[in-house]
């Protein structure tokens, strides 16, 4: 009964040890890559991280008003405040 319940521990680590980071195992056997999926919008702006010039800030994203005195590119165009002259000038 011992062997058999180390035999099983063993044969569950040595599945789990087969997925990566971004694996999933969907317990029939194969393993899910999901690295090349979406990105995340980690502060919900609507903007994932790969389109988001600073995905840490929910003021800051494609398109934004541009606050001309937060010293911040909130639009993502990469030109902040004074030097946005088009939105600040």
């Amino acid at each position: 009964m011992k062997r058999r319940a180390l035999l099983l521990a063993s044969a569950a680590l040595s599945f789990l040890a087969g997925c990566g980071e971004n694996e999933v195992s969907d317990y029939t056997g194969y393993v899910t890559d999901y690295s090349g999926w979406a990105s995340d919008d980690v502060d919900d702006d609507g903007f994932n991280d790969d389109e988001d010039c600073d995905d840490s800030d929910p003021d800051v994203y494609p398109g934004a008003e541009e606050d001309c005195a937060d010293g911040k590119d909130n639009d993502c165009d990469g030109l902040v405040d004074d030097a946005d002259t088009e939105d600040c000038g």
